[in-house]
């Protein structure tokens, strides 16, 4: 398995460690350094650039954008407010856009899901595709 997390031994080592280690002369990444030291090359362990999360999350939010949507409406038909911004953009991407968004565009996206999601699991209402 290719998941760290399904080690038990990693969660209860990560839940374990003193807080005085997390950060060490402002490295936040201290302690997994030393822990690798000799393992891995020090080119890899020094780099200061970070990877992507979730580097496929255009595509994959392509692929859902129309259930999305839906659940954005449903959300807004409750009385969750609008989320007429984040649906237009939903459908934007759907349809090809692919220009980076800025930060902003993402997390207001992103809090508009999370509240429509919350709101959809209540389940006071039926979610429908359109």
């Amino acid at each position: 398995m290719l998941d760290p997390t399904a080690d038990r031994r990693i969660i209860e080592l990560a839940l374990t460690v003193p807080q005085n280690l997390l950060v060490r002369n402002g490295d936040e990444r201290w302690l997994v350094r030393e822990m690798l030291r000799g393992r891995v090359p020090d080119d890899i362990l020094d780099e200061p650039r970070r990877g992507f999360q979730s580097a496929d999350w255009l595509s994959r939010l392509r692929a859902e954008a129309k259930p999305l949507a839906a659940m954005l409406d449903c959300a807004a038909l409750s009385g969750g407010g609008s989320f007429d911004e984040s649906r237009a953009l939903l459908l934007a991407i759907e349809s090809g856009f692919d220009e980076r968004l800025d930060q902003r565009a993402k997390s207001d996206l992103a809090r508009d899901l999370a509240i429509a999601g919350f709101l959809v699991s209540r389940g006071r209402f039926a979610h429908t595709e359109r």
